[in-house]
């Protein structure tokens, strides 16, 4: 039934729908083959010459496909492959100065040769255009095959050089080549909407090369290149759907596509002759809040930025339900792109009227799933959550100059941050020293604690007048404390009893004594006997001071006199 259905969207597709498109300079190349290669299907008809004569290096191999039933196209069954480096040199005519973007697809399909020497069934290789950008880096086409689409800053006139570079020890290739200047209303026409916390510098982003990596139709059947003027493949979609079965239903029109603001280049009536919504008949529409949304999720290189073109045709224009045009939003990621989008209130003043609108993203670090969705608005209607006819995502490569300036960048900043954190630490491990600099001077004076001994020895010294406080009044020993203020150069009471023995009994004033005794000085701010230190100070003969009082001390040993 699906396939009736587009047989006859087919079929009553209007004559200007498959338009010959007509750039001003074309290079289409079989690579490897020994003759021309013609695509009668095509819409133009295309044919493929040898690329004989655009090559650079003689060091090439022209191979064959040892089993010609296994490729899908004509141009599969031959390549171009080499194990060491190799171009091309395609002249650009002045004409495609009127150009901003040249379109270039490379044709993959690594087969089995029947020449021996070079192997393509895993290659691996880098490509490079004009010298300016990487497009492929170590890329190894799958065994299926594939065709891979980019579009490059035109640059004005002269050659465009295509460079294949083998990794080591791999080989590459090529089947066929296609370069023509892209239509003027295909890129950066319209204005780019972007989403996501990260801000994009939309004419940097407008210099740099872009390569295609999803085209959906949506809701319809994979279309060829036998039904777009541009000779295009779209995917269907369902692959990429997201949720239950019957989240979503199909809608289609037999009614002509209206092109307003630009052509069928943009893409083919057939993209907008189906389209993809929520189903109301789930139940979910109705829900509250009613944020029912239909999905799609693609896998995407993270931190990548990636240009996203959503196609719209609103069949209807008008509600059914309220009379007014559809309300719907568009998510771009978690982040809405286009909040109440109202096609009547935008862009289309008709039914049947195709529109895009195109957002910039980036794809998140984690995950790196790039998703689409559309959904009920808080102002849509009852059973309407908006629809979707096709998806283009193209994923941003920048000139190998740009990311020559970002990595000096990114090196330039992790100079600085090195550099700041040496200082960081350096100033830390300097106010560290200081501060342990300023704790051992601190404890260099505080005064070191009495041992217990001599506090005790301290508490049974007999009475002395000489014993105050800090008031400089004499007081008891209870009353004082033993141990404050003591130091290596005090000296207790105690050691006023040095060889007391020595002394006579009998001597009066000016008697002699047989011995050197130690006589403390004593301070009036002290509770204890102080020393000076010195030996010639501390240690004196009686002879010196005077005939010493035996009975003076005497008392003093033994407590009397209190």
């Amino acid at each position: 039934m699906a396939v009736l259905v587009i047989l006859l969207l087919v079929t009553f597709l209007p004559y200007t729908a498959l338009a010959a498109f007509s750039p001003a300079f074309t290079f289409f190349l079989a690579c490897g083959a020994d003759s021309s290669v013609s695509s009668p299907r095509d819409s133009p008809a295309r044919t493929f010459t040898k690329d004989d004569p655009f090559l650079t290096s003689s060091s090439t191999q022209a191979l064959t496909n040892a089993n010609s039933n296994s490729a899908a196209s004509p141009l599969h069954a031959a390549a171009r492959a080499s194990s060491s480096a190799f171009s091309y040199k395609l002249p650009i005519p002045d004409s495609a100065g009127q150009a901003a973007f040249l379109v270039l697809r490379l044709h993959f399909f690594p087969f089995a040769a029947s020449q021996s020497g070079v192997s393509i069934e895993s290659a691996s290789f880098a490509v490079s255009v004009r010298d300016a950008y990487t497009v492929l880096s170590s890329f190894s086409p799958p065994s299926a095959g594939v065709v891979k689409e980019f579009f490059i800053p035109a640059g004005g006139s002269g050659d465009f050089r295509i460079a294949f570079t083998p990794d080591t020890g791999s080989a590459a290739f090529v089947n066929a080549v296609e370069l023509f200047p892209a239509p003027s209303e295909l890129l950066w026409n319209s204005s780019v909407t972007q989403v996501g916390a990260a801000a994009h510098d939309m004419a940097q982003w407008q210099q740099q090369a872009l390569e295609t990596v999803y085209r959906l139709n949506v809701g319809g059947p994979m279309v060829t290149n036998d039904n777009d003027t541009l000779w295009r493949t779209w995917l269907p979609d369902d692959p990429f759907l997201s949720g239950p079965a019957g989240i979503s239903m199909v809608n289609t029109t037999s009614n002509p596509i209206v092109y307003a603001a630009y052509t069928r280049e943009v893409a083919p009536d057939i993209i907008y002759k189906t389209q993809r919504a929520p189903n109301a008949s789930a139940g979910r529409l109705s829900l509250q809040p009613p944020l029912f949304n239909v999905t799609w999720t693609f896998p995407a290189e993270p931190g990548s930025n990636y240009l996203v073109r959503l196609h719209f045709c609103d069949y209807e224009l008008v509600s059914r339900v309220v009379g007014v045009g559809i309300m719907f939003n568009v998510f771009i990621g978690p982040d809405i792109g286009t909040p109440n989008l109202m096609p009547t209130k935008t862009i289309a003043t008709q039914a049947n009227q195709a529109f895009y609108l195109d957002y910039a993203a980036t794809a998140p670090i984690t995950g790196g799933n790039l998703t689409v969705s559309i959904g009920k608005s808080v102002k849509s209607s009852a059973d309407e959550g908006g629809f979707l006819n096709g998806v283009e995502i193209m994923q941003l490569r920048p000139s190998d100059s740009s990311l020559k300036q970002t990595g000096s960048r990114a090196s330039k900043k992790t100079v600085l941050i090195i550099t700041l954190s040496a200082v960081l630490g350096a100033s830390v491990l300097a106010c560290a020293a200081l501060c342990l600099i300023v704790l051992l001077r601190r404890r260099r004076h505080v005064p070191r604690p009495v041992p217990e001994e001599e506090k005790e020895a301290a508490s049974t010294l007999p009475w002395s007048p000489y014993t105050q406080d800090s008031s400089g009044w004499p007081v008891e020993p209870s009353s004082r404390s033993g141990g404050e203020g003591t130091t290596g150069a005090m000296q207790r009471l105690q050691e006023t009893h040095v060889r007391r023995d020595a002394f006579e009994d009998s001597g009066a004033a000016g008697a002699q004594f047989p011995d050197d005794v130690v006589v403390p000085r004593w301070v009036p701010s002290s509770t204890s006997f102080l020393t000076t230190g010195d030996p010639d100070e501390t240690v004196v003969s009686v002879t010196d001071v005077g005939a010493a009082n035996s009975k003076v001390f005497s008392q003093l040993s033994s407590g009397e006199g209190r």
